[in-house]
Order: C-alpha cells, then structure tokens, then sequence
C-alpha cells in the first residue's frame, strides 16, 4: 500500500522455492476511515498488509540487507511473519524485533514456529506483536539472519510480512 510505507531494495541469488502462507482474518469491528498520505482511504480498523517482502522464487539462507519500512500514517502493528526455509530443515524460532531507524529499539518477541513450504517444521516464525508505531522508518530484527530465507527478488532482503491497522 503505497499511502502507508516505502521500501529500499536491491539484488541477490536463488537456490530453493517458496509459496507465501495464507494471510488471516480480518478484524469484524470497523472505525471512521483513515486517509493516506497518497490520497488513499483505508477503513481504520481493517487489518492491512504494512509489508510484504515475499514472491515463489527459488529461496536461500542470509539476507544480505535489512527488512526496512516506513510508515506514513499510526499504525498498530498485529503480526510479522519471517521464514526460515534454511534448506529444508527449517530451525527453532527465536525472536522477532522493531527498532526505529535510529536504532532505538521498540520491542522484540518470541516468535512462534510454524510449518513451511513441504511441511517443513519451523519454517515460518510469527509474533502478534500489538504494539503502535508512529510515521517513521522501522527495521525489522531477526535473532537468526544466517537461516532467513531471501532471493534476488527480495533484494537480498529477509522474507518478511508485516500486518497491522490504521490508527486514528
């Protein structure tokens, strides 16, 4: 959604395949609408894709650059999701974090494993982290950068979704 981040990129390599996961409900409650930046206007209380670094490229282990987004508008942050294919074994989650650009950090979580592409244990990490941020830049902070998966259409970025609402 252009009205509510911007994201830097640039290239890397593929070695393994990857099919993004189903995202969840939507919140049933809804609020007065919140308009962008951009002119656009989102329903305040719906549940927004804030990022999404993911495609079905072939994947590999180490992202090169960090995850880094930025928010024009409040935003409660309700879930991130990283995945951590690392070559079909998967790997214990660990934690998943915020800071700001400034490196100020905002929290980080214990993350959740869950299964990935072919059943693969722990592959996907998720954290329903509940936390409002402020119209700014962001880095997203993996415990475990050496097995998150990336490829060169994520700019040799982890793979990461990021969803929230639209504050007031």
């Amino acid at each position: 959604m252009a009205g509510v981040l911007a994201l830097l990129v640039m290239g890397c390599a593929l070695t393994e395949a990857f099919t993004p996961k189903p995202d969840g409900d939507l919140p049933e409650e809804k609020a007065p609408p919140v308009e962008t930046s951009d002119g656009g206007v989102v329903e305040s209380s719906a549940k927004v894709e804030v990022f999404k670094n993911t495609n079905d490229g072939a994947v590999r282990n180490g992202p090169t650059e960090q995850v880094e987004f930025t928010l024009d508008a409040a935003t409660r942050i309700t879930y991130i999701q990283t995945y951590h294919w690392n070559n079909g074994a998967g790997v214990a989650p660990g934690t998943i974090g915020l800071k700001k650009a400034d490196g100020t950090v905002v929290g980080t979580w214990d993350a959740k494993g869950e299964p990935g592409q072919g059943g693969v244990a722990n592959a996907y990490w998720a954290v329903e982290p509940d936390v409002v941020l402020e119209p700014g830049t962001y880095v997203v902070v993996d415990s475990d950068p050496k097995t998150q998966s990336t490829n060169e259409q994520m700019a040799g970025r982890g793979q990461t979704v990021i969803q929230g609402i639209l504050e007031q």
